[in-house]
């Protein structure tokens, strides 16, 4: 890839959140206020995880903007590659589509917390972003963990959707969809 056609620096590629280092008074309200609601939310932790709770509800906001941006993207870099493997490639501009369809199928399963037993990949990043827009959890599910242990963090977390393989769908005793 030229210096020309790459426009995030490696820092921004492979540092998943970047807080901002500088930023407005206006900014700094917009992004780091707790509302009510938000407190009340926090407050149902205990007294030693609140503070990282409130941080980390602060920090999605800038997780939203993230999705603004790849919006933009797709109608300012359309015909640039977002996501790219071994077997296809997506572009920016069809990117959001593609997102948007899997959101649709989260809404209408109703699901809040998803167990995402995909290897690494554009399948895998297309749904994490679903989640992202959705506000639901994603809870990955690695290959090499063992069916026990597959079964206690499905248990654990609350899973109420598992995206992966048929086989592994039946084994948790998902009941096996085909969107």
């Amino acid at each position: 890839m030229t210096a020309k056609e790459q426009f995030l620096t490696n820092q921004q590629r492979y540092q998943p959140l970047i807080l901002p280092q500088r930023f407005s008074d206006e900014e700094m309200v917009r992004d780091w206020t707790l509302n009510r609601r938000d407190c009340q939310m926090v407050n149902k932790y205990r007294k030693q995880y609140r503070l990282g709770v409130a941080i980390q509800l602060c920090a999605m906001r800038l997780y939203g903007r993230f999705l603004n941006q790849l919006r933009t993207l797709s109608s300012t870099e359309a015909n640039r590659v977002a996501l790219e493997d071994d077997t296809r490639s997506i572009r920016y501009g069809e990117l959001m589509t593609l997102v948007e369809s899997r959101a649709r199928q989260l809404r209408r399963l109703g699901s809040r917390r998803v167990g995402l037993a995909l290897d690494n990949g554009i399948d895998w990043a297309l749904w994490d972003l679903a989640m992202m827009q959705e506000t639901i959890v994603n809870v990955p599910l690695p290959g090499f963990f063992t069916p026990a242990q597959l079964a206690h963090v499905v248990d654990q977390a609350g899973v109420d959707t598992l995206i992966g393989p048929e086989p592994l769908a039946s084994a948790l005793r998902f009941e096996a969809g085909h969107d």
